[in-house]
């Protein structure tokens, strides 16, 4: 489909450089701090095994995230991988399908069967009505997520879990700073797991962790990321090489130094967006309350007959928008076997689009946008009658 040239005047006062713009364009903020933390680096000659800025930027978060155990990895999906290799479960796992493919891919490669449940069209979250009707008495453990930062159910989950003696593992891949009633998302569960990857509101290029207050789960991830050593010479359980490196914890130490700012910028640019975007007919930009607090994702729903078009356009004017997650993990081939129904799922799967977002878009990127999508939409319209 060819369409109707939608530039702007506005898009003439901003930088050629700026284009593309990308969804989730990574914060450079910590620069500075990052290139002072590698001097350290190389002065010392240690860059992994757990080095100084490895040891400080677990006990920062810690602090921050007031949690007992953080334990880093080199990325969300390790870290998946060790707390399920961790928590020995076995048989059956309940999870959303409206999530990214990793989770399941862990499950099936440790052995496990992923079992997709909906979601609730309210939250997007995992439904619990639909979840609990999915326990049976090879289902292990349940893992929730926490889509698009906004906290789910989590003392619903909880009490689930307790009541039926499974396991529960919170994912909060996109929920780093944000709270559950007050309290910082990352002690919930029996673990929670997050993605510290450059496109996430903070990042350490490529990451991830495991937040816990179970001290004997602690210390069995310490072990297995470190290819189970206990000692130089001595194995006490069978893990892999999950470290992340001491480059990759500078840039966190820097991200986390300025991550106030960070979510201070991500706050103007979704403000705006929601201004814009209730003005134009036809797009619903998701609804961040106080506990959701890095304002990460400009996550939208556009009617299905639009969404792909209107991705199409953007990307036509360098606009490097979105499709989350279509289509879910349950179509995907290695498990559309099972023809699993889940309307929910696909419906949103089919409306889902992520604008440009976060600290490193400007004021005047954002009108730009939300002057093509306006105009785009009113063509759109026309055209249907």
């Amino acid at each position: 489909m060819k369409h109707k040239d939608l530039t702007h005047s506005n898009s003439k006062s901003i930088p050629t450089a700026s284009f593309p713009i990308h969804a989730n364009k990574p914060s450079t903020l910590g620069k500075e701090h990052f290139l002072e933390l590698m001097e350290e680096s190389f002065s010392h000659a240690w860059f992994s095994n757990a080095g100084q800025h490895c040891s400080n930027l677990e006990k920062q978060l810690e602090q921050h995230l007031n949690v007992k155990h953080c334990i880093l990895t080199a990325n969300g999906t390790l870290a998946m991988l060790a707390v399920i290799s961790s928590l020995t479960l076995s048989g059956k796992v309940i999870l959303p399908a409206f999530t990214f493919t990793s989770t399941a891919n862990v499950l099936s490669l440790l052995g496990l069967e992923p079992v997709f449940c909906d979601i609730n069209p309210l939250t997007q979250n995992l439904d619990l009505n639909e979840c609990e009707q999915l326990i049976t008495s090879d289902v292990s453990a349940i893992i929730p997520t926490h889509l698009w930062g906004r906290a789910t159910n989590i003392e619903a989950f909880e009490k689930l879990a307790k009541d039926h003696n499974i396991k529960l593992i919170f994912d909060a891949a996109h929920a780093f700073g944000n709270n559950y009633k007050g309290v910082p998302i990352a002690s919930f569960g029996d673990a929670e797991v997050f993605s510290f990857h450059a496109t996430k509101s903070f990042h350490t290029f490529e990451g991830g962790a495991i937040t816990t207050d179970d001290e004997t789960l602690a210390e069995k991830l310490r072990l297995f990321i470190n290819f189970g050593f206990k000692d130089y010479d001595d194995i006490a359980l069978i893990g892999i090489n999950a470290k992340l490196s001491e480059a990759h914890c500078a840039m966190g130490l820097a991200n986390l130094k300025c991550f106030g700012e960070i979510t201070r910028r991500s706050k103007t640019i979704y403000l705006l967006y929601k201004k814009r975007l209730a003005e134009i007919c036809g797009i619903d930009l998701v609804n961040y309350d106080g506990d959701c607090m890095n304002y990460h994702y400009i996550a939208c729903s556009v009617s299905v007959n639009n969404r792909d078009s209107l991705i199409e356009m953007l990307h036509s004017k360098d606009i490097i928008a979105r499709k989350y997650f279509s289509p879910g993990t349950h179509k995907l081939k290695p498990y559309s076997k099972n023809n699993i129904k889940l309307p929910i799922t696909d419906l949103f799967a089919d409306q889902t689009i992520i604008l440009p977002g976060g600290s490193n878009i400007t004021k005047q990127e954002v009108n730009y946008i939300c002057d093509l999508i306006s105009e785009f939409l009113k063509q759109r319209e026309v055209a249907n009658g």
